[in-house]
């Protein structure tokens, strides 16, 4: 079972960004420049999982390679879902589209542990 050693990924990440704990999720709000795609929320999953909102598919794929270090055990390559999302009044999951009700961190949050604990079956099925 791939899982991150969470001390270890914290006091490395600490130096270069502001994290905020949630329930063994840490997040990260990377800022940059909009028009170039640097600017999401990151939150990485105990469970060896990370989900990216806003991010630029390099940038994530460039962020989740710099977390490999910390899995107890190195994936052979990173598995990735892409999705795209809105924000409307009702939130939903259709295909591969998510609608937010809001712009609350907490949103993304909730949407976050649904879409990495499905990841992570995901990658226990292919395992079996």
């Amino acid at each position: 079972s791939k899982a991150f050693n969470m001390r270890s990924l914290k006091e490395h990440l600490a130096g270069n960004y502001k994290i905020t704990s949630f329930d063994g999720a840490l997040h990260i709000r990377k800022t940059g420049a909009v028009i170039l795609e640097t600017e999401g929320d990151i939150f990485i999953f105990p469970y060896g999982v990370i989900v990216t909102w806003g991010l630029a598919k390099e940038l994530e794929i460039e962020f989740a390679k710099s977390l490999q270090p910390f899995l107890a055990e190195h994936l052979g390559a990173i598995d990735d879902d892409l999705y795209t999302y809105s924000y409307d009044e009702t939130a939903s999951i259709v295909d591969d589209h998510i609608v937010l009700p809001n712009q609350d961190l907490s949103s993304k949050l909730a949407c976050s542990y649904a879409l990495a604990q499905s990841a992570k079956l995901g990658g226990f099925e292919n395992t079996i």
